[in-house]
């Protein structure tokens, strides 16, 4: 399968004079606001060209991917494109208080271009936690910190610039973008969303139905993030080699030259997943969803474990999951029953054996 890696092998020695910005680099440079800038600042690396051997694990290890992002890395600290690309402004913020996890970096393309990226979900349960939030609440702490971001490269910058993400990421570019003040939109060419969810409130779809054509979405054919809250109108489908929720990987995106294959369409489960979860959660007044949300966060932290990590890579991984299920029985029928959807999807892609720890005729 050829890849965003595979694009970099092929492509990473034309420079962006003379091959334009497509979405490919957009998607390369949303993968890389994963990495650890904090370490990289520290060691006083400002751009690829700089990066060394000895920083690559470091940089990458707490990735969901840390294999293929470091592979990613190399690549781009030896590619011609990207070498030369600097990064400024850095901003992580991770406050359990405000159930915020946020983080955003600069990318400069060109003397005169720039692409401002916005982290996804990290690897932590506060991220997750905030993520679970959007499904009922209005805004988030996260949107505010994207486009107080973007306003604030506005103020100290004259050239146009892009906006992009993955997954959560993505939602706060489309965010920052539908928000920021006409005025300064003028200057933005595209916001790229990788997978990353609509969203609740009538209200911000519509806004970014009226920005339909700086918003550039794509979504894998079995997606199970992008498609909630969003309808295929707004959305490309692409191909991608994973199953089910790993399809959010974008390393399992393929792409032929320089664009993503196309799909036909959706997978089954994702047209379920567009059309029942968005009513499901309608079905659920908001004090059931924010009782389930804030029950399943507070067990998660009595465990003792504060990141999906420490669930897969740790042999007490079965006894953390079971520990919670114990913890969540005292829930009322129906919240146990959204509980355990959420607990499902929170660590499908970190323990397979949950399916058997929470399975229905275990629950109770």
């Amino acid at each position: 399968m050829t890849n965003m890696l595979t694009y970099l092998e092929r492509y990473g020695n034309l420079p962006f004079e003379k091959s334009s910005f497509n979405e490919i680099d957009a998607l390369i440079l949303a993968e890389a606001a994963y990495f650890d800038y904090a370490y990289l600042i520290k060691e006083e690396v400002s751009c690829f060209a700089e990066v060394k051997a000895e920083h690559l694990s470091e940089v990458v290890k707490s990735s969901f991917n840390a294999e293929s992002d470091g592979i990613l890395l190399e690549l781009l600290s030896r590619s011609s494109r990207f070498c030369s690309v600097h990064w400024s402004a850095y901003q992580s913020d991770n406050d359990v208080e405000k159930e915020l996890q946020f983080a955003a970096i600069t990318f400069q393309l060109t003397a005169e271009l720039f692409y401002l990226a916005f982290r996804g979900t990290d690897t932590t349960f506060l991220g997750w936690k905030e993520d679970f939030n959007m499904s009922f609440l209005k805004n988030i702490p996260s949107q505010a910190a994207a486009l107080a971001y973007v306003e604030a490269f506005c103020q100290t910058h004259t050239a146009p610039f892009y906006l992009g993400g993955h997954s959560k990421g993505g939602h706060l570019a489309v965010y920052a973008g539908i928000k920021l003040a006409a005025k300064l939109r003028q200057r933005l060419r595209m916001i790229y969303n990788f997978d990353g969810p609509g969203f609740n409130h009538h209200a911000l779809s519509y806004q970014a139905e009226k920005l339909a054509r700086l918003i550039y979405k794509v979504v894998p054919q079995g997606s199970m993030v992008g498609v909630l809250f969003d309808t295929p109108e707004h959305f490309s489908v692409i191909k991608s080699t994973g199953s089910l929720i790993w399809q959010h990987d974008p390393f399992t995106w393929s792409v032929q030259n320089k664009h993503f294959e196309v799909a036909a369409e959706l997978d089954l489960i994702a047209k379920y997943i567009e059309e029942t979860v968005p009513t499901w959660l309608e079905s659920l007044d908001e004090k059931t969803i924010s009782c389930v949300i804030d029950a399943v966060y507070q067990a998660i932290l009595e465990t003792g474990v504060t990141s999906m990590l420490e669930v897969s890579t740790s042999h007490k991984g079965k006894g953390h999951l079971r520990i919670l299920a114990k913890k969540l029985r005292t829930l009322d029928s129906k919240a146990q029953q959204a509980a355990l959807v959420l607990i499902k999807q929170l660590f499908a892609t970190s323990l397979a054996e949950v399916k058997d720890i929470f399975d229905k005729d275990k629950w109770r």
